[in-house]
């Protein structure tokens, strides 16, 4: 649970599944790709779900958002990436509050 609760949640994700229209009865803003312009338009604070967008994402924005926006916008960020070692989320992982990690059998095996 996130305490405040953010006034607005997005969920930003890289291929559509069965779990959007799940979420958007949840009331939680979708988007398809970055959630750039809905981001522009926001008042109060914002929870950003960035899910499957790694590649999708240069390294640029994910710095800029894990560093500057979520310090000075009030913005919450997560990330969900399959590898949490790639080049372009080393700086989202050092500012990163909390790293969730699971235990893939497919890495075990290499």
């Amino acid at each position: 649970m996130i305490e405040p609760v953010p006034d607005n949640i997005i969920y930003a994700y890289g291929i559509f599944s069965d779990i959007v229209p799940l979420v958007e009865s949840l009331g939680i803003q979708t988007v398809a790709g970055l959630p750039d312009e809905m981001l522009k338009n926001m008042n109060g604070s914002v929870l950003v779900v960035l899910d499957d967008l790694m590649v999708h994402t240069s390294k640029e924005y994910i710095d800029t958002l894990f560093t500057m926006r979520s310090h000075h916008e009030n913005m919450g960020c997560i990330m969900v990436v399959q590898n949490i070692f790639a080049p372009n989320v080393k700086v989202a992982r050092g500012n990163a509050h909390y790293l969730v990690l699971m235990n893939g059998v497919a890495y075990r095996l290499q």
